[in-house]
């Protein structure tokens, strides 16, 4: 068989030569009518590849077969999903295919009126019918591909828990380098749990070059709640971006958010800050530097006028750890509404006592310091599985008027997140001008448990004086602290003074928030004691707890309860001699007080007077008014140079304005013919008769027989 190819002999005749030109005729045209047989035939050819293709990948989808050549393939009317409401659908989807040394592939895909719907549900996004296609199989470096992308009007719908997200873009470009594009996001309302945001949006710049994606633009957040905190508008900065093997990815922005508000107890004017991160897939590792800045913060206890943090962040998700550290740097740091609240109520309740004019000083010398003072120091954040630490090396508080350190901590750490109450350790110092130079060290022991010693030299404010030499507060692993120490105190008190008071503490504080101060016998002394023309010499005086301990504080609110055997004082009342004591004590707050067997001896010798009650109580707050009152019954009095002896059968009293008022009473008067011993209690009956009633019942039980005998009784009120 002669090869086509083989050219004829020159020397063939004209005949032959004519059948060689017959031949190749032939051959033109019947590859011609191959070509056109596959032309003609092209669209079912697509139809069936296509289809094969969408069979393979499982996809149920439809789709109108447009324009098909050599330049590329229109589909018209795309379908993916149920046909009702499908998971993706494209009015016009073209595949433009470019033709290289390899040979033909995509050159540019163009896709209109693209419309996609998707959930997010389980910590992913689904896609319906499309997900067996994202996810892919191939286990090559993630990179985006080198054809041409044209999105006209594309739009998608995303349902997560939290709302609904719109998104619509549009772009063309080279994937891989020079595509540019907008993308648009939009969350009507933000709804989890107790929290919502009103609309929220983002419009930016999509683009790559040199196989890098970008993106920028501004998010912008609506107003919103979460609990009972509430924050304004707010607005982040965005740029995003990423390296050609899509592994490492770039965050910067920058944030500006409006008014936050936590109840009523807690305020911040506004927040803005900058971050500059970076995200490495391969390690798991999201690192870099966060600056915040947050003005007007306001709570019950503090304000602060400005504070900016400035630190470095890493985070491994993978492990569960994070870490931040950095500088603080605050400005304008005074005290709440709370707080000045709770020392003005102080300064009331406090008023007569040693401790108001050291109130006073110290809250004159804070209010001084306070405008233009400045916190500043270093702090670091740590959390892992096992738990969390922050630590703060050193972080000081500087007067605003002296520039002085008023407050500083130093190597403090607080750890937690073992079940336990959180761990502190450090040491802490208050000191600056007119400010009680106070200093500590808090140390931790099993885990739950620490410690905690406070000093306070001798701190003074006129004549009144404050010193605690040692006190020691621990804490177990129920959160429940102890104290230990003592209190020396001076001044004055209740319009004359106490000098050399020493008390000791002793009490708990339970993690129910229960107070026990003085659970057991305590003695408090002091070396001199000033009311009025009283001037008491140095005494002790012991009391013991009635119901679990002195002092107790609870839901209930404040009660007192304490015992003693019996007081025994020595002074001066005026320029004579006092000798005072008395039987059994019997403390109540906000019950009733009361003291037996009250005997007190005036003077000295002959010239002495001897004044006696039997029984005295001291009323409940507010049962006379606002000033102390109470009750008293039996006794007498014995005054010098009188030959008559004075006697309170029983009455009412309270001290009012510096004056002792008795009311309701009766005054007895009687020569030494009548027993000094006399007594009326249990007589009421007696007691509700006239004075002439009383005396003569005196007269008839108590007249010793052996002498004359007299006996006057006053009714009413006396002072």
């Amino acid at each position: 068989m002669e090869s086509p190819a083989e050219p004829a002999p020159a020397s063939a005749s004209p005949a032959r030569r004519r059948i060689w030109r017959r031949r190749a005729a032939l051959g033109a045209g019947i590859a011609a009518i191959a070509l056109a047989g596959v032309w003609l035939a092209r669209e079912p050819l697509t139809r069936a590849a296509i289809d094969h293709a969408l069979a393979n990948e499982g996809l149920p989808a439809s789709y109108g077969l447009g324009a098909v050549g050599p330049d590329g393939i229109t589909l018209d009317h795309v379908v993916i999903g149920d046909p009702r409401h499908p998971d993706f659908a494209a009015e016009r989807i073209r595949v433009v295919i470019a033709y290289g040394l390899s040979g033909p592939g995509i050159g540019r895909i163009e896709v209109a009126g693209a419309r996609l719907h998707g959930r997010y549900a389980d910590g992913a996004l689904h896609f319906g019918a499309l997900d067996p296609l994202l996810k892919g199989s191939s286990g090559a470096a993630p990179a985006l591909p080198g054809w041409a992308l044209s999105l006209v009007d594309a739009r998608a719908r995303i349902d997560t828990p939290a709302g609904a997200i719109g998104v619509s873009a549009e772009g063309s470009g080279p994937l891989a380098d020079g595509f540019s594009g907008s993308l648009g996001l939009v969350m009507p309302e933000l709804r989890a749990g107790t929290c919502h945001i009103a609309r929220t949006t983002f419009y930016g710049q999509v683009g790559t070059r040199k196989g890098r994606p970008a993106l920028s633009g501004p998010l912008r957040l609506g107003t919103g709640a979460c609990g009972a905190a509430q924050f304004g508008a707010g607005r982040v900065d965005l740029a995003l971006g990423a390296d050609a093997a899509l592994a490492a990815f770039t965050i910067n922005a920058r944030a500006g958010l409006g008014t936050m508000h936590y109840g009523r107890d807690a305020a911040l004017a506004g927040l803005s800050g900058e971050a500059g991160l970076r995200w490495d897939s391969a390690r798991s590792v999201l690192a870099g530097r966060v600056t915040l800045d947050g003005r007007g913060a306001e709570t019950p206890s503090a304000r602060l006028g400005s504070a900016r943090f400035d630190g470095i962040v890493e985070a491994h998700p993978a492990e569960g750890r994070f870490d931040l550290r950095g500088d603080l740097d605050a400005a304008g740091l005074v005290r709440g509404q709370a707080v000045a609240a709770s020392l003005a109520s102080a300064h009331t309740a406090l008023a007569g006592t040693p401790l108001a004019p050291l109130l006073e000083r110290m809250d004159t010398a804070l209010r001084r310091e306070e405008p233009g003072s400045r916190l500043a120091g270093s702090i670091g954040i740590h959390a892992d599985g096992t738990g969390w630490r922050v630590a703060m090396p050193h972080v000081v508080w500087r007067g605003g008027h002296s520039g002085l350190p008023l407050a500083r901590l130093d190597q403090m750490l607080l750890a937690g997140g073992d079940g336990h109450i959180p761990r502190v350790a450090g040491d802490f110092a208050m000191s600056g001008a007119d400010l009680p130079h106070v200093s500590g060290h808090l140390t931790t022991g099993r885990p739950g448990s620490a410690a905690f010693a406070v000093t306070l030299p001798n701190y003074a404010a006129g004549d009144a004086q404050l010193a605690v030499p040692a006190l020691a507060i621990t804490q177990t692993a129920d959160g429940s602290l102890g104290f230990s120490g003592a209190v020396a105190l001076g001044g004055p008190f209740a319009g004359g003074r106490i000098e050399g008071l020493r008390v000791p503490i002793e009490g708990g504080l339970a993690g129910d928030g229960h107070l026990a101060l003085w659970r057991r016998c305590v003695a408090a002394s002091f070396t001199r004691l000033v009311a009025g023309s009283l001037d008491l010499a140095p005494a002790r005086i012991g009391l013991c707890p009635v119901s679990g301990a002195i002092v107790r504080h609870g839901p209930a609110g404040l009660a007192l309860g304490a015992a003693s055997p019996g007081l025994a004082l020595d002074g001066k009342a005026g320029a004579s001699p006092l000798a005072l004591k008395t039987g059994a004590v019997r403390l109540n707050w906000p019950g009733t007080s009361s003291a037996e067997a009250i005997d007190a001896v005036l003077g000295k010798g002959d010239g002495a007077s001897r004044y006696r009650l039997a029984h005295a109580t001291l009323d409940p707050p507010g049962t006379t008014g606002s000033v102390p009152g109470g009750g008293f019954s039996g006794g007498s009095i014995d005054l010098a140079g009188l030959p008559a002896t004075a006697g309170a059968a029983a009455g009412t009293w309270r001290f009012d304005q510096g004056k002792l008022r008795v009311a309701g009473g009766t005054l007895v008067l009687h020569t030494d013919g009548l027993q000094s011993r006399w007594d009326l209690d249990g007589r009421s009956d007696v007691l509700r008769h006239d004075a002439v009633v009383v005396a003569a019942v005196l007269w008839r039980d108590f007249e010793r027989g052996s002498d004359d005998s007299c006996v006057v009784v006053v009714r009413g009120a006396w002072r």
